[in-house]
C-alpha cells in the first residue's frame, strides 16, 4: 500500500476516535475535580473544628491529637489538658492563630504576673519561648507561679516587691536583665478594686487604688526604661473599661485606669522615637478572676453582666493573654499608643436593651 494512504488511514482513525479520547479525558478531569474538591471540604471541617466556639447544641468531641498542621494547643490556667473549657455554658475549643516559639529569645517583665488575667499572660509568654520574670507583693504567689512556669520547663524568675515602691521594681528589672538580658517585652497589671460609692469611701481607700493601678504602672514603665531592648520593646499595661464610662461605685478605678490609658499615649508618642512601643488592654468581664468576683458576687448579677454584653458570655484569661502576645509580637510591630478592647462588647453598651426585639 503506498505510503500517502497509510497516512490518510491512520488520520481518518483518528479524527473517529477523537470523540472518544476527548470524553475520557473530560471524565477523567471531573474525576480529579471532584476527589480534590472532597479533600478540600474535609480539610476545612477539620479546621473549623479546631477553631470555632462551640455551643451546647453543636457537640463536637474534644481531640487530644489533631491530624492537621499541629497549632498550638492553649491550655487554661496550665492545666495541661486540651483547651476545652466551659464558661458560660459554653464549651470552647482554642487554638492559637499565633505560630509557636513566637517569643524565643526574647525576655518578658509581667508585674501582677502571679494571679488571674497577668498569670496567664506569663504563662503565654513562656509558653511562646520567652524567658519570663514575674512580680507580686507576696511572696507566697511569686513562688507558686514560678514553680508552675517552671514545672512547664521554661526559664523563669520571680520578685516580691509592692508596685507602689519605686525603688523595689526597679531593682527587679535590674535583676531580670542582669539574669537574662535586656527586656524586649513589659507588662503592668498590678491592680486593685473594690465597689463603694464616693461618700462610703475615705480619702486613703480612694488613694490605695490610685496608687497601685496608676502610680504602680508609671513606676513599672519608667523604671524599665534602661533596661529595655531598644529598638524593639514592647510596653502593655492592663486599663478597664472604666476608664472611659463612668460606674457607680467605682470611682476610684475610674480616676486610675483613665490615667492609664492618658499614660500609654503619652509614653507612645515621647517613647516611639528610641523604638518603643506603648499600647494597653482593656479586659471585659473574665471568668475566674479575683476583679469579677468582686464585682459579680452572685449567680444573678452574674446573669445580669452576661445579658448587658453583645457576646452574652464572659471572656477567659486565655483570651487576654493572646491579646498581650500578639501586641507583644512583632506582628504589632506598627501599633502604640493603642488600647485594645478584649470586651465581649462591653464598650459597645447595653446590647441586652433591644433583646425582646431581636427574640
Amino acid at each position: 500500500m503506498p505510503l500517502a494512504d497509510i497516512a490518510k488511514r491512520a488520520v481518518i482513525q483518528h479524527l473517529q476516535r477523537a470523540p472518544q479520547i476527548k470524553r475520557r479525558l473530560v471524565a477523567t478531569d471531573l474525576r480529579r475535580v471532584h476527589h480534590r474538591r472532597d479533600e478540600l471540604r474535609i480539610l476545612v471541617q477539620q479546621r473549623l473544628q479546631h477553631r470555632r466556639i462551640v455551643f451546647p447544641h453543636q457537640p463536637v468531641p474534644c481531640r487530644q491529637r489533631v491530624r492537621h498542621r499541629r497549632p498550638h494547643c492553649l491550655r487554661p490556667e496550665a492545666s495541661g489538658n486540651c483547651a476545652a473549657t466551659k464558661t458560660d455554658g459554653r464549651k470552647i475549643l482554642v487554638h492559637s492563630a499565633l505560630r509557636d516559639n513566637l517569643l524565643v529569645g526574647k525576655v518578658a517583665f509581667v508585674a501582677g504576673g502571679t494571679s488571674g488575667i497577668n498569670l496567664a499572660i506569663a504563662q503565654r509568654f513562656a509558653e511562646a519561648g520567652a524567658a519570663v520574670a514575674v512580680l507580686s507583693r507576696k511572696q507566697e504567689k511569686v513562688d507558686e507561679a514560678v514553680r508552675r512556669i517552671a514545672e512547664a520547663g521554661h526559664p523563669v524568675t520571680g520578685f516580691a516587691a509592692d508596685v507602689r515602691n519605686y525603688q523595689a521594681v526597679e531593682a527587679a528589672l535590674s535583676a531580670t536583665a542582669e539574669k537574662f538580658g535586656k527586656i524586649d517585652v513589659v507588662l503592668s497589671g498590678a491592680a486593685g478594686n473594690f465597689l463603694a460609692p464616693v461618700l462610703g469611701m475615705s480619702p486613703n481607700a480612694f488613694k490605695s487604688v490610685i496608687d497601685i493601678d496608676l502610680m504602680g504602672t508609671f513606676h513599672v514603665l519608667r523604671a524599665s526604661y534602661a533596661y529595655l531592648n531598644l529598638p524593639g520593646a514592647s510596653l502593655i499595661s492592663i486599663t478597664a473599661g472604666q476608664a472611659e464610662h463612668p460606674m457607680p461605685g467605682q470611682a476610684h478605678v475610674c480616676a486610675a485606669k483613665a490615667g492609664i490609658n492618658l499614660l500609654t499615649k503619652v509614653l507612645a508618642m515621647e517613647w516611639g522615637p528610641m523604638g518603643a512601643r506603648v499600647n494597653a488592654i482593656s479586659p471585659g468581664p473574665i471568668a475566674g478572676t479575683e476583679g469579677m468576683a468582686r464585682l459579680a458576687p452572685t449567680p444573678e448579677i452574674e446573669d445580669a453582666i452576661k445579658a448587658r454584653l453583645a457576646l452574652r458570655a464572659l471572656g477567659t484569661t486565655i483570651d487576654i493573654a493572646e491579646a498581650a502576645l500578639f501586641l507583644a509580637s512583632d506582628s504589632a510591630r506598627y501599633i502604640t499608643g493603642a488600647i485594645l478592647n478584649v470586651d465581649g462588647g462591653t464598650d459597645l453598651g447595653d446590647a441586652g436593651l433591644l433583646g425582646g426585639l431581636m427574640g
